[in-house]
């Protein structure tokens, strides 16, 4: 069955709608929770936003939450993309949905797209809003309490390249810019997959799986270098930085591919 986007439309409303009660759920803890984060944040810094204290310390008039709330928001992206890939099927735990799934008149392809767009793209957007939100929340809160502070500022993202002072023609900062996304991307297709091959506690078992991985390389390579001697390698940064930047998002690639094979092949296993 070919690719129909009237069809994949369809689709993706009657996922919204069969999952709306789970999904805004969801959306309300995930807002919540960065809110509640953004509070204490506030809270943590309370002696700072008082105008006293920075009239007496003669301190630069900059919000102390910025690095701190920068530091969540990149935690915060890897966890919840991750958490929100590892729910992509689950529509296959049990013996109703998978039934609900194989009866659908749709194509793997427009049904694999239809469960990405929600839970990969739509939880990505839904994680920029609930961080908007909440930051809005601190800065009102704060204005509220302390409204003759110099400290309290909206943090947008012109203030943090302003803190950061990015220069955007540097190379190490395009080089670490792009391997940053590289490894966004690969850690939420790691538990795209997952969610494929477990559709059950996809998460936990994803994670569990990753980690074990880890400790094996980690183990490895202790060993080759305790055998082998490495003192006289010289490897080549552009050349190490190349690899890494492929291998993050050729994985990237890979594992989703690997996941819709592995979604098409589960509906196979059911139908038999």
């Amino acid at each position: 069955m070919e690719l129909n986007f009237g069809r994949l439309a369809t689709i993706i409303k009657k996922e919204f709608v069969e999952n709306r009660k789970t999904l805004l759920l969801r959306a309300l803890l995930l807002i919540g929770s960065m809110v509640i984060l953004s509070q204490i944040m506030g809270i943590l810094h309370s002696n700072v936003y008082n105008k006293e204290w920075e009239i007496l310390n003669l301190v630069e008039s900059r919000d102390p939450a910025l690095q701190p709330m920068l530091v969540i928001f990149i935690i915060g992206a890897f966890f919840v993309s991750a958490f929100s890939a590892s729910f992509l099927f689950e529509n296959m735990t049990s013996k109703t949905k998978r039934l609900s799934t194989l009866m659908l008149p749709a194509s793997n392809a427009e049904k694999f797209i239809a469960r990405f767009t929600i839970f990969v793209l739509g939880f990505f957007v839904l994680y920029f809003i609930s961080c908007a939100i909440a930051e809005f929340s601190r800065f009102i809160v704060l204005q509220s309490i302390y409204p003759d502070s110099p400290k309290v500022h909206l943090i947008t993202p012109s203030a943090i390249i302003a803190d950061l002072d990015i220069d955007f023609t540097s190379k190490d900062w395009l080089w670490a810019f792009t391997i940053f996304i590289g490894a966004f991307l690969f850690n939420q297709s790691l538990f795209g997959l997952g969610s494929a091959v477990w559709p059950k506690n996809s998460f936990i078992k994803t994670f569990g799986a990753i980690w074990a991985i880890s400790i094996t390389y980690q183990l490895l390579t202790s060993i080759l270098i305790q055998l082998f001697d490495f003192s006289d390698a010289h490897p080549n940064s552009n050349l190490l930085l190349w690899l890494l930047t492929g291998f993050l998002y050729i994985g990237t690639i890979f594992n989703w591919v690997l996941a819709y094979y592995r979604f098409k092949e589960s509906e196979i296993i059911q139908r038999m």
